[in-house]
């Protein structure tokens, strides 16, 4: 027990040293009041000793999808250390652009939020329903008839990582997306390290589904 703040520290350990009456147990915190007398129990902790140093190999899975959807990749972690390895970003190739949680959550709400400029002529007004959706298609009509101009979406607004599992959205992919490539990169929770996919998972766009619902 660490003496400046009374915490239950486990230090590094050799293989030879475990034992599972310390490092694979269940532990509680009791804090007392010296003053009334009571005690409060902190629910039940699990602690689980790990092999810090032991090579793990992630991977990324190809991905087909339709132009004009949207495409999901994983970074396929080992069951074992899932609960130490924690995804950090992405990297896409070839461009090699950064994508993380905080860099394209931000892009997105920027992008969704960003006012609309209104074409020459028209009429200074409240906010809109174009002001407040930045996402619609450039060339729509604003309430008076005239043609909003849509700039096109900054490049990190087509990309979103998920906080929890750091799964990769790649929004509304056209043909410009088809054959980059993507490697996920995972943090080690309990070194610091970071730990890069064993391989690229390519992204492969193909052309827009045409559905014909004529009679035969």
């Amino acid at each position: 027990m660490r003496a400046a703040d009374r915490a239950l520290v486990f230090e590094p350990f050799r293989a030879a040293d475990f034992r599972a009456e310390v490092h694979a147990s269940t532990y509680r915190c009791v804090a007392s009041s010296a003053n009334r007398g009571a005690s409060l129990v902190s629910r039940e902790m699990r602690v689980r000793a790990v092999l810090a140093q032991a090579p793990v190999q992630i991977e990324v899975m190809d991905e087909l999808v339709i132009e004009g959807n949207s495409a999901l990749f994983k970074c396929q972690i080992p069951a074992y250390a899932h609960h130490y390895l924690q995804v950090a970003d992405w990297v896409e190739y070839p461009s090699e652009l950064l994508l993380s949680h905080q860099s394209t959550s931000l892009a997105n709400a920027q992008h969704l939020f960003r006012p609309q400029a209104l074409s020459s002529g028209s009429p200074a007004r409240g906010p809109s329903k174009q002001r407040l959706h930045g996402a619609q298609l450039a060339g729509q009509a604003n309430e008076t008839g005239q043609l909003v101009d849509q700039p096109p979406p900054p490049p990190l607004a087509k990309y979103f990582v998920a906080a929890r599992s750091g799964d990769l959205h790649l929004i509304n992919v056209d043909a410009s997306f088809n054959y980059r490539s993507y490697k996920c990169r995972c943090r080690n929770k309990l070194t610091g390290e970071l730990v890069s996919s064993a391989n690229k998972g390519k992204l492969v766009v193909t052309g827009k589904l045409q559905l014909d619902f004529r009679s035969g």
